[in-house]
């Protein structure tokens, strides 16, 4: 059984002068995340919720008894799908096909086309009359990339922007 985290990476900005990862940290830090991504990536499983407090943070990391330094975590799977051949289907955790909806991660680190397709432009599927919306694995590199930025910066979109209309012209900027 695994250790509890010591911290969530949003925590752990919070704690941090300016809110930012020193470079050689956030440099090791993203690594391990692009790391996870790349693996469930590679089994067909998109995340769909990754995000500041979804990265857990173990400060004193050791593999067989070796220090490691902090290491980096990405968890809570609870809104993870398998992807099926179809871009608006994927398989829930029973092997069931479902559809891709709209309604996945936290809407400030979910991909433009994500809130696209939540404004005019869903397909209602009719067998369910759900809003699907084909992606796969570039929604949680989008949000990696919110994340980096959000890593390095100190800033968020989200103080940015208000409101989504702020946020599509604080994303054109």
């Amino acid at each position: 059984m695994c250790p509890p985290a010591d911290v969530d990476l949003a925590t752990f900005l919070d704690r941090r002068p300016r809110g930012v990862l020193p470079t050689a940290l956030a440099r090791r830090m993203m690594g391990q995340l692009a790391a996870a991504l790349a693996h469930v990536h590679s089994h067909g499983i998109i995340h769909r919720d990754v995000k500041l407090g979804n990265c857990l943070i173990f400060l004193a990391a050791e593999v067989h008894e070796e220090f490691l330094g902090p290491a980096l975590v990405l968890a809570d799977f609870g809104t993870a799908r398998r992807v099926s051949g179809d871009p608006r289907r994927c398989l829930d955790a029973l092997q069931r096909v479902q559809p891709m909806t709209a309604k996945m991660c936290s809407a400030w680190y979910s991909h433009p086309e994500i809130w696209a397709s939540t404004m005019d432009d869903h397909v209602i599927d009719a067998d369910d009359d759900e809003e699907t919306t084909p992606y796969g694995s570039s929604l949680d590199v989008w949000s990696f990339g919110a994340v980096v930025y959000e890593a390095l910066s100190g800033e968020t979109l989200v103080r940015r922007a208000g409101n989504g209309t702020a946020m599509v012209q604080a994303l054109a900027d």
